[in-house]
């Protein structure tokens, strides 16, 4: 997981306390992987937004699941098959997503990438 400031270990100590660690045993769901991503979390893109992107079990949420994430205030804005985007008030995107689906590797070398290389940073603000 990339490096937390206190601010983002707060923000995903109020995700886990309010959606369940999966890992922590005896659970039937819960976040089973968080890392914080988007352009963003890159610090040479740090103008552009940083998301909490979750593998969540199950996915789709539960219904208890998504009452937590209202109750954060979080907002659905986006739906795919293969997550959903939740956006809250101070502009922090929550993405939830499907452990069992590629978007989630995706990410992880996406945001590989972009650490590694500022070409890739500067082609990536480019086509956006």
């Amino acid at each position: 997981m990339n490096s937390l400031n206190e601010e983002h270990a707060e923000q995903l100590a109020r995700l886990y306390a309010a959606l369940g660690d999966y890992k922590a045993g005896n659970r039937q769901g819960g976040i089973f992987e968080a890392r914080l991503g988007g352009p963003g979390s890159v610090s040479e893109l740090a103008d552009l937004p940083a998301e909490w992107q979750l593998d969540l079990l199950p996915f789709p949420p539960t219904p208890a699941q998504i009452e937590a994430l209202l109750e954060l205030g979080c907002v659905q804005t986006e739906t795919q098959e293969d997550r959903l985007t939740y956006r809250r008030s101070d502009g922090l995107n929550v993405v939830l997503l499907s452990h069992d689906h590629g978007f989630s590797f995706e990410q992880k070398l996406l945001w590989a990438h972009l650490k590694e290389s500022v070409e890739a940073c500067w082609d990536y603000t480019d086509s956006g």
